[in-house]
């Protein structure tokens, strides 16, 4: 009988243990509110590695004002999707923000304003990722304003990206990157 206890224990331990492995590993989609909130608890300098899943946006940008690392796993892609609602990210001034691995979609700005997936405010790092589908005035993919000297962009994609709006200048400029610095 007390055979019989110890594996009902062992049993239900071990029952434990792979649920809550599973449920660590589940993860099967996010949104940018997971990203605001990153960004909110993590210290200027230090890295956030973002989960291989799809962060869908909920009409509203990914505001970044500290300078700080956003990347996908080691290996692997994250993937935000602005579902053609918003801008992605819009970086503050006086800020340095790398991008790794990441796969920037569907940002969408009506009428003027420029960088549909990131507007850059400060300098901005972006190394291997893909910029996919995003329109607006200028620069869909990617805009960088005059404050944001000394940029890289490094080993991208970009696929599908439209300047459909002209701006207040009447232009439609750089329908994947636009140039200020």
């Amino acid at each position: 009988m007390k055979n019989y206890y110890s594996l009902v224990r062992i049993f239900i331990l071990f029952s434990f243990i792979i649920l809550f492995s599973l449920s660590l590993t589940c993860v099967t989609s996010a949104d940018f509110g997971d990203i605001r909130e990153a960004i909110a608890d993590t210290d200027p300098g230090k890295t956030i590695t973002l989960q291989n899943t799809t962060y869908v946006g909920n009409g509203s940008q990914i505001p970044i004002t500290k300078s700080i690392t956003i990347q996908g796993p080691n290996g692997q892609y994250a993937t935000l999707d602005a579902k053609g609602e918003s801008r992605i990210i819009k970086t503050g001034n006086n800020t340095v923000v790398t991008f790794r691995r990441i796969i920037f979609k569907n940002g969408f700005l009506e009428g003027t304003g420029a960088g549909s997936a990131i507007r850059a405010g400060g300098q901005v790092i972006i190394e291997n990722c893909t910029f996919l589908n995003n329109q607006g005035e200028s620069g869909t993919a990617v805009f960088l304003s005059p404050d944001a000297d000394n940029s890289r962009i490094n080993n991208c994609i970009f696929k599908g990206n439209k300047g459909i709006y002209a701006g207040e200048d009447d232009w439609v400029e750089g329908a994947a990157i636009d140039v200020h610095a």
